[in-house]
This record gives structure tokens, C-alpha cells and sequence, in this order.
């Protein structure tokens, strides 16, 4: 259970006698998301029978089905947990869900909504929203969104890279194959963990040009 967040158990001690069995479930998701996702989202199932009532539940079950690609599970789940505990921390996965379940103008209302989000989750909100307007043909208004500070930052962080990628893809579904190769090669370089295949997108396209 320690592998959950301190407002998670907090919030499952209020269920008295069952909170042990339900923290069981939950923490047993998260450690088995990785392998195996399909035991994840069983043990979540699990919990959410037990302690329907709880955000924090209904917000595992949320993000383990959206990590384990149950879109629809995961968007109803999440919608729950932000009703029950008006946490909008969840407001970017449930547009994300929306994109993914090809409904790419709800995940631009869902982004466009006033919400209280931290830095981080400001970021990938933005980035669904451009994600959202390259699914509708946008990419040039998809990039036009990412025009913040970050993307012009040196700062060699996942989130400076993945701004970097989003936006070379945007240039590069807008036709312009020598800005798409310059932004994955910045991509690139603030990826120093390797997240990406900025660098190899990067190389390829410049062969294809030259080819060309």
C-alpha cells in the first residue's frame, strides 16, 4: 500500500475495516501495470466494486484502464473521480481519452475549460489540444499552440523534449520537412534519457530529403 500516494491512503482509511483489502488492489494494479495490464485493470475492477464512492479509486481504475488502452473504462472512470473529488488533475487524460476514442473537438472543449492544473499537467494538456487539432488536419494550429516559453528553452528535460517532438511533428504534417528535421534534432538533444526517437526521425528524414 506505500506504493500509493499519501491523499490515496488518507482518503482509503475511511473505509474502515475494508481499507486494507482495497489498498491491496490498488497497489497490486499499479505494480502490475507494467507487465501486465490486463491484471492490472482486474485488481482496480476490484477496488472500485468494493469502494465505488472514493475519487481516488475511481481515479486508479481511470488511469490504469487508460494506460492499458480501455479508453471508454478509462473516461468514465476519470469523469467519476473529478465529480466525487473536483480534482482537475485529471482533466488532460480525460481529453486525451476523447482523442483516443476519435473525438477530437470534445478534447479541445475539454481543454479549452478554466482549470486549476499544475505546471506539468498544464503542459499535457497543451499537448493533447495539438494532438487533437493534427487529428482534425490542423497541424499549422497545432503548432501555433505549442508556441511557449518551453518550446524555445534549452533545458534538457522530458517535458522541453516532448514539446520539441510535438511540435516537429506538427511541421512535418504541414509539409515543412527542413523545420520538422531541425525541431527533432532540438528534440533530441534535450532527450538525454533517451524517451524518444527523436534522433532517429531526425536522421531519417534528412536521408529521405537528400535522397530526394
Amino acid at each position: 500500500p506505500e506504493v500509493l500516494s499519501r491523499a490515496a491512503q488518507a482518503e482509503l482509511v475511511t473505509l474502515g475495516g475494508m481499507t486494507e483489502k482495497v489498498s491491496t488492489h490498488l497497489a497490486a494494479a499499479y505494480l502490475l501495470l507494467p507487465e501486465d495490464p490486463d491484471g492490472a485493470l482486474r485488481h482496480a475492477k476490484k477496488a472500485k466494486d468494493i469502494a465505488a464512492r472514493l475519487g481516488c479509486v475511481r481515479e486508479a481504475y481511470g488511469v490504469v484502464a487508460y494506460h492499458a488502452g480501455k479508453f471508454d473504462i478509462a473516461v468514465t472512470e476519470l469523469r467519476a473521480a473529478r465529480r466525487i473529488s473536483g480534482n482537475d488533475d485529471v482533466v488532460p487524460l480525460i481529453a486525451d481519452c476523447e482523442r483516443a476514442l476519435g473525438h477530437p473537438e470534445k478534447a479541445l472543449e475539454i481543454a479549452a475549460q478554466p482549470v486549476h492544473l499544475a505546471p506539468a499537467d498544464r503542459l499535457e494538456l497543451r499537448l493533447v489540444a495539438a494532438g487533437a487539432r493534427m487529428d482534425l488536419g490542423q497541424p499549422e494550429a497545432a503548432a501555433l499552440l505549442l508556441h511557449i516559453p518551453l518550446l524555445e528553452s534549452d533545458a534538457a528535460t522530458e517535458e522541453s523534449a516532448r514539446i520539441k517532438y510535438v511540435y516537429a511533428e506538427a511541421k512535418l504534417a504541414a509539409g515543412d520537412v527542413s523545420t520538422a528535421i531541425t525541431w527533432f534534432q532540438k528534440a533530441a538533444q534535450a532527450d538525454t534519457l533517451g524517451a524518444t526517437d527523436a534522433a532517429d526521425r531526425a536522421r531519417n528524414l534528412r536521408e529521405e530529403s537528400e535522397d530526394s
